[in-house]
């Protein structure tokens, strides 16, 4: 082999290295939301919200700012992102509460328009799930800074269908954000019946109620 042969080989393998860290580096964020309890990223994220207002760390830029963050910041991906689903209530046969998703990456990054979500049961496995898209809050672009967070409002029905007198309790919900497909996982613990989960466009946590 020629030493031009070489260095050209030498610097495909670079390059291949070079793109597979950040591929590994975003497994190792996802092993690590993983391994987190239900209970340590809830009380994360509640805690987060208490202490620092997360509208405020939304609204921090200038309107100038978040005009151009809005045309530059990329896509936030699911690996980058920590959740909870809090202020859960009921009525009329139904749960709702609002999905906080967290900004846990080093840079700047931008949610727009629905998640994609998916139950997954106590033994790990996915569960059918029917997403319904609800218009009742504009779709706008959302962006969240490092350390900040955006929210949904989320939806879902507690009546069995047919004979049934219980549905299949969901673990999880594996949520993938707009643009993204690597999703995160949030602590779910209810039973949502007929697999249906209502949610609402991306927007900033204090206009979510």
């Amino acid at each position: 082999m020629t030493s031009t042969a070489t260095a050209v080989t030498a610097e495909s393998a670079c390059r291949r290295r070079g793109h597979a860290r950040p591929r590994l580096a975003a497994r190792r964020r996802q092993r690590d939301l993983d391994r987190r309890s239900p209970t340590t990223t809830t009380r994360a994220v509640r805690s987060y919200v208490a202490a620092t207002g997360v509208a405020a760390a939304l609204l921090a830029l200038s309107p100038l700012a978040h005009a151009r963050a809005k045309t530059i910041a990329p896509a936030c991906d699911g690996s980058a992102l920590a959740g909870a689903i809090i202020d859960v209530q009921g009525a009329a046969g139904s749960s709702f509460g609002r999905l906080i998703l967290v900004n846990t990456g080093s840079h700047t990054c931008r949610l727009r328009g629905f998640i994609g979500a998916a139950f997954v049961g106590n033994d790990g496995k996915s569960l059918a799930t029917h997403v319904i898209r609800d218009a009742s809050d504009p779709v706008r672009t959302i962006v969240v800074k490092s350390g900040a967070a955006a929210a949904v409002t989320v939806r879902w029905s507690n009546i069995p269908s047919g004979n049934a007198t219980s549905c299949t309790p969901a673990r999880w919900l594996r949520v993938t954000p707009p643009g993204s497909k690597t999703a995160t996982r949030v602590y779910f613990g209810s039973r949502p019946c007929r697999g249906e989960l209502q949610v609402r466009a991306f927007t900033n946590p204090a206009s979510v109620g």
